[in-house]
């Protein structure tokens, strides 16, 4: 505003910026206009011309009312293809799930395979009582446990942290076969 003297006050602003440069406007006088470039590019400014143009407003009006009717129609689209296909997808997925449950505890208990597999889904307030009662339950299929039954005296080699990560789990290993999935469709 200050490089010369006709320049509308405060009529510059910041329109947009990036790392490296500012885009701004400024407002001034024809009959300076070669002056103020003149002085900008002194200061390694890059001054730009700007038109206003009717028609050319109105055509990039309309593009952009094109493009917003398009992308409506492409989320409807996309919306309804979700939609028909969610169901599938889920189903294959719970299916990966049940098989993996499955196999570890084919390669934890062995064959021929004699378990029961159950979902459980406990308040978040009660999953550690949930689990405890279900570890109470299945106790007597702890590796300590069956290591004392058949009077072996050795000292335990893996402990708990070491058999869950030989398991697959970044947490901790339980005495029965248990695999967590968080799935919650409003947190996304």
């Amino acid at each position: 505003e200050k490089l010369t003297p006709m320049v509308v006050p405060r009529s510059s602003a910041k329109i947009a910026d990036d790392q490296e440069y500012g885009l701004y406007n400024v407002t001034l006088f024809r009959r300076v206009a070669d002056e103020f470039k003149g002085k900008a590019r002194e200061q390694k400014f890059i001054v730009r011309d700007v038109g206003y143009d009717e028609t050319e407003m109105k055509a990039t009006k309309e593009q952009l009312e094109t493009a917003s009717a398009e992308e409506k129609e492409q989320w409807a689209s996309l919306t309804r293809l979700v939609k028909t296909n969610f169901g599938e997808v889920f189903s294959g997925w719970m299916h990966i799930k049940a098989i993996r449950i499955f196999v570890e505890s084919v390669l934890r208990y062995g064959l021929p395979p004699d378990f029961l597999t159950c979902l459980v889904q406990p308040r978040s307030k009660h999953e550690k009582k949930a689990r405890d009662v279900v570890q109470l339950f299945y106790s007597h299929l702890s590796p300590e446990k069956s290591k004392k039954e058949s009077g072996s005296k050795k000292k335990k080699d893996v402990d708990d942290s070491d058999m869950a990560l030989l398991m697959g789990h970044e947490k901790e290993y339980f005495d029965y076969a248990s695999f967590t999935f968080n799935w919650d469709v409003e947190e996304n």
